[in-house]
C-alpha cells in the first residue's frame, strides 16, 4: 500500500511592516534598484544640496502620484516618445523614496559620527543659541532678501561641524546689525555674538576638525545623497515641463514648480515670527533647546 504523501506545511502570511518601518523598507528597496543608475552619473553633475532635500523628495512624490492617476497619466502618453519619456512617470516615485532614505542615512551616519565626541551640554546651549538667535535675524529682515537668503542658508546646516559655521555666521551678522538687534529687548543678549564664537570654537574642538576627515560610511552617504538629487532632479523637472505644457490652460499648473520653488513656497507659508517676552529657547515659540537635527 503507497504511503500517503505528507501534508504540506502551512505557511502563514507575514504582516507586511506598517508606518516608518514600511518607508524605510520601500526606501531600500528603491536605492538598491537605482544602484546602477546612480553609480553612473557623472561626478562632475554632484552639487551639494541648496535646499531641504527631505521636502524636496515628499514634494515630488506627491506629484509622482498626482501624475499617474488614470486621466493624467493618459495625457501624458498622448504625448510623442521624442518629446517625452514616459519612464521619468514611472520612476519619479522611486527616485523620490530612494532619495528620503538617502537623505535619512545621512542623518544617521552624521549622528552616530559626532554624538560620541560633542558633550549634550554643548550641543544643547550651542543648539538653543542658534535657535533664538535665528529667530531675532529673521524677525528684523524679513525683508531684505539678501539677508533672508542667508538666514535660510543657515537653517539648511547638517549636523555640527555646519552648527560651529552657522553660528560663525549669525556672530558676523549679530556684529554688522548691531545698532538695528541691539534694540530688542526680549531676543537679543549683549553677550550673544561672542557667545556665538565661542560655542563654535567649542564645538569644533569636540569634534577634532583640524584631525583626520570624515568617514569613509559618512563620505559614501553624502555622495548616494547627491546621485539621488541629480535623478530626482532630473527627473523631476521632465515631468513638471510636461505637465506645464498638458496643463497650460489649467489651473492646476500652479502644482509643478520647481523642486526649489516648492521648498520656498513651503517655507514662505510659515508666519513671520513675533518676539515675546516669554520667548526663550523651549518656550512657547522658541523651538526645541536640543542639538539641532541634521537635515
Amino acid at each position: 500500500m503507497p504511503s500517503k504523501k505528507p501534508p504540506k506545511p502551512v505557511v502563514k502570511n507575514r504582516k507586511k511592516p506598517t508606518g516608518p518601518a514600511a518607508l524605510m523598507d520601500d526606501g531600500q528597496a528603491a536605492l538598491a534598484a537605482l544602484r546602477p543608475r546612480l553609480d553612473r552619473v557623472p561626478v562632475s553633475s554632484l552639487q551639494p544640496p541648496r535646499f531641504d532635500i527631505e521636502k524636496a523628495a515628499t514634494f515630488a512624490l506627491a506629484v509622482a502620484q498626482k501624475v499617474n492617476g488614470k486621466a493624467l497619466r493618459a495625457r501624458f502618453d498622448s504625448l510623442p516618445s521624442a518629446e517625452f519619456d514616459a519612464r521619468h512617470l514611472d520612476d519619479l516615485a522611486t527616485i523620490a523614496r530612494a532619495t528620503l532614505h538617502a537623505a535619512q542615512a545621512v542623518q544617521r551616519s552624521e549622528a552616530s559620527a559626532t554624538e560620541a565626541r560633542v558633550p549634550w551640554a554643548l550641543a544643547k546651549e550651542a543648539g538653543a543659541l542658534r535657535d533664538r538667535l535665528l529667530r531675532l535675524c529673521e524677525y528684523y529682515f524679513a525683508d531684505d532678501e539678501t539677508i533672508s537668503a542667508e538666514l535660510r542658508d543657515i537653517r539648511r546646516g547638517l549636523g555640527y561641524l555646519d552648527l560651529a559655521s552657522d553660528l560663525d555666521r549669525l556672530a558676523a551678522l549679530l556684529h554688522a546689525q548691531r545698532d538695528t538687534l541691539s534694540r530688542d529687548p526680549h531676543l537679543y543678549r549683549k553677550t550673544d555674538a561672542a557667545d556665538a564664537s565661542r560655542l563654535a570654537a567649542e564645538l569644533r574642538a569636540a569634534l577634532g576638525e583640524s584631525g583626520p576627515s570624515s568617514p569613509k560610511k559618512d563620505a559614501a552617504a553624502r555622495d548616494t545623497l547627491r546621485r539621488c538629487l541629480c535623478l530626482l532632479q532630473d527627473s523631476y523637472s521632465e515631468v513638471a515641463a510636461a505637465a506645464r505644457f498638458l496643463l497650460r490652460h489649467d489651473p492646476a499648473v500652479a502644482h509643478f514648480p520647481s523642486l526649489f520653488g516648492a521648498v520656498r513656497q513651503d517655507a514662505a507659508r510659515a508666519k513671520k515670527p513675533s518676539p515675546k517676552a516669554d520667548d526663550k529657547p523651549g518656550g512657547p515659540s522658541g523651538g526645541t533647546p536640543t542639538p539641532p537635527p541634521v537635515k
